[in-house]
């Protein structure tokens, strides 16, 4: 017989799952401005890591609001985030339903 899981407890094996298969990384809600529907911060340097180019020239036009909101980084992607990042470009599958949770979707 299956287990059936609260919807909390369901949430928090999707959150797990998410960052222990996928990279997923799990932030604090107030990181989200819920104003522009983006986390500003994964944002930024997702883009200081990706287009390195484009960004040094937003830089020149934008300077001093790019220093305010780049003083908010505290990290940098890791190669295997790099490379998730990359098969998404790609087209290729980063991410499926586990095996262990088919018998609750089914």
């Amino acid at each position: 017989m299956n287990k059936v899981l609260s919807e909390k407890d369901y949430q928090q094996y999707i959150l797990q799952r998410l960052s222990q298969d996928n990279g997923y990384r799990i932030r604090p809600a107030d990181q989200f401005d819920r104003l522009l529907a983006m986390d500003k911060e994964l944002l930024f340097t997702f883009l200081q890591n990706t287009q390195p180019d484009t960004w040094a020239a937003l830089r020149k036009i934008y300077k001093e609001r790019l220093e305010e909101n780049s003083q908010i980084f505290d990290f940098a992607l890791s190669d295997e985030e790099m490379a998730a990042i990359t098969a998404m470009d790609a087209q290729q599958r980063v991410a499926g339903v586990p095996d262990d949770m088919m018998p609750y979707i089914l």
